[in-house]
């Protein structure tokens, strides 16, 4: 389905490409981890973190920047693998590739430690109006406790980057 939405994107003319591209962000068409319904890619998902990374991101952090399910990317990883009668590389091949692209085309981007940072924690920080520390009651913070936690102690591992 989503290869197909991709080529559908391709041989679209060059004039509504962008209006049909802002018409599929708003569809329900990518599964979360851990389950449940499907999302759009304009709720701002990402693609979860690389094997190398993922161990630097806490539990609660992974939940609360809605990554999207891996095994979209694992089944049609596997599909690649799976060879045709003559031996060779079947179509499957060109549905990741086309799936990974249109991903990339919903603005749904990885996951990495400097995304996070510029994308999540950089917000944060700029919607203090006060001069830092910024003091909020613990209801009117902007993402949950744990999230905030996990957020503090993602930030203390990767103070490298922040600088």
């Amino acid at each position: 389905c989503l290869a197909l939405l991709d080529e559908l994107l391709d041989a679209a003319p060059r004039a509504d490409g962008p209006r049909l591209l802002e018409v599929a962000r708003k569809l329900p068409l990518l599964p979360l981890e851990g389950g449940g319904a499907l999302h759009s890619a304009a709720e701002g998902l990402f693609l979860p973190p690389s094997a190398e990374e993922a161990g630097s991101f806490p539990k609660a952090l992974l939940a609360e920047l809605r990554a999207v399910d891996p095994k979209l990317l694992e089944e049609t990883a596997q599909l690649e693998g799976r060879p045709n009668e003559e031996g060779g590389s079947t179509g499957e091949a060109l549905a990741s590739a086309r799936v990974r692209k249109l991903l990339r085309r919903l603005g749904v981007v990885p996951l990495s430690p400097r995304v996070v940072l510029r994308d999540v924690l950089g917000p944060l920080f700029r919607a203090c109006q006060a001069t830092p520390p910024c003091i909020l009651p613990a209801g009117e913070a902007p993402r949950s406790t744990s999230a905030l936690l996990a957020l503090g102690g993602f930030l203390a591992l990767h103070a490298g980057l922040a600088e």
